[in-house]
């Protein structure tokens, strides 16, 4: 199945709020991505999830946080040596693949990123931006959506996802625009 399979189900799913099955193609779709950016990352799958969410985390935060910008480079989990990108590989990836289903302890809210005891939220947005990450992706310019695909409302501006496999800089470029902010400085 192509990327551009995974990625139509996972916004079939996205419509119509069932986050499990969405996560569970977008996880799919960010590790075959991320294989392909780093072939010699061959048997690291953890380390090529963490890396793509690295390398994306500015634009994830963003759409997490309503398309506005919030200043953040990843967050560490207090009592803990665990990083954003860490509890994803494990709670929403690892759980997705080998459990059938995203953890429990993860749950998706309205905006934002929430943490409260045992618990934490990701926003509608957070889910999109990866989407959107996986699509923008260099590694995916040859990919095509097979089925007309609904295009995205951000903001008040449509997002045409439809011819926009590989073209992440201007995908992310005109949403930082239409926000009216900066994009970001790579802090790598």
């Amino acid at each position: 199945m192509a990327i551009s399979d995974r990625l139509e189900q996972a916004l079939i799913h996205y419509d119509n709020n069932n986050f499990d099955s969405c996560l569970l193609e977008l996880c799919t779709a960010i590790d075959v991505t991320a294989k392909r950016k780093w072939p010699e990352l061959e048997n690291k799958v953890g380390q090529r999830f963490r890396d793509f969410f690295h390398e994306y985390r500015h634009f994830i935060f963003f759409g997490a946080f309503g398309w506005s910008m919030v200043p953040m480079d990843d967050l560490a989990i207090s009592d803990s040596e665990a990083t954003l990108a860490q509890i994803l590989y494990k709670r929403m990836r690892t759980a997705s693949v080998h459990d059938g289903g995203v953890d429990t302890v993860l749950e998706i809210i309205d905006n934002g990123l929430m943490m409260a005891g045992p618990k934490f939220g990701l926003g509608r947005g957070f889910i999109l931006a990866l989407i959107i990450c996986v699509i923008g992706d260099p590694a995916n310019k040859t990919e095509k959506f097979k089925h007309p695909i609904r295009e995205r409302i951000i903001g008040s501006v449509e997002l045409p996802l439809t011819d926009a496999w590989g073209h992440f800089e201007a995908l992310s470029g005109w949403l930082y625009a239409q926000a009216k902010v900066s994009r970001p400085q790579d802090s790598s």
